[in-house]
C-alpha cells in the first residue's frame, strides 16, 4: 500500500481478506493477490509476479531459548503454526524432496499475518511463504528459516484481474507498477 500510494496519491483501496480468495471471487473485485498453484475459473487474467519459498521459520529469541529442531521428529516438541492454504491439508507439511510430513498445529488459520505476528512474538515455529518483504519494526535477521533443507517448497505469488479490466488504464498501470517492484525480488530469488 505504502508504495501504491506513492506512486499514486490519490488512488483509493478497499481490501478484504479472504480465507479461499479464489473460491470466492466477486464482481466487485479489480485486482486479487494470492499466494497458489491454481488459477481462477472463469474470465480472469493472471498475472505470475514471482515465486517466494514457503518455508518453516522462527524468531531467533525463540531458537535460543527453546533449541531448534534438527530432525522431523523433533517438530513435535515445538508448538507449530499452520496457515491453512485454500484447498490444502495444513497438517500435512510439505517436504523438499517430496512428500508430506504429518504435524499437530497449535494454531491453524487462513490469516496468514496473524500466523506470521506469532512468530515474531516468538511463540512458535510457523510453515509460511514467505514474499521477502521486511516486517516494520523487526530486525531483518530476527525471522530466520528453520530446517530449510527438509521442509518447504516454492510457491507462487500470483495477481489477478477480471478479463473486462485488464485493459484499463489504471489497471494496467497499477500492475505495471507491481511488476515493476517485484522485478528485483524475481532476480534475488532466481539467484
Amino acid at each position: 500500500f505504502t508504495l501504491m500510494r506513492g506512486a499514486y496519491p490519490r488512488l483509493a483501496v478497499h481490501v478484504r481478506f479472504s480465507a479461499d480468495p479464489l473460491g470466492g471471487l466477486l464482481d466487485d473485485v479489480d485486482v486479487a493477490v494470492h499466494f497458489g498453484a491454481r488459477s481462477p475459473p472463469g474470465p480472469w487474467v493472471v498475472h505470475d509476479l514471482l515465486t517466494v519459498p514457503e518455508h518453516l521459520i522462527a524468531h531467533v529469541d525463540y531458537l535460543a531459548q527453546h533449541g531448534a529442531p534438527r530432525t522431523l521428529a523433533e517438530l513435535s516438541s515445538h508448538p507449530l503454526f499452520s496457515w491453512a492454504a485454500p484447498g490444502e491439508d495444513p497438517a500435512a507439511w510439505p517436504l523438499r524432496d517430496g512428500g508430506t510430513v504429518p504435524v499437530e498445529p497449535a494454531l491453524i488459520t487462513a490469516d496468514i499475518h496473524f500466523v506470521r505476528q506469532c512468530v515474531i512474538a516468538g511463540l512458535g515455529l510457523a510453515l509460511l511463504p514467505d514474499a521477502l518483504l521486511p516486517d516494520p519494526g523487526v530486525a531483518p535477521d530476527a525471522i530466520v528459516p528453520v530446517m530449510p533443507e527438509l521442509v518447504g517448497r516454492e510457491r507462487p505469488l500470483r495477481l489477478v484481474v477480471p478479463r473486462v479490466l485488464a485493459d484499463v488504464p489504471k489497471v494496467r498501470a497499477l500492475l505495471r507498477h507491481v511488476q515493476e517492484f517485484t522485478a528485483p525480488l524475481r532476480s534475488a530469488s532466481a539467484g
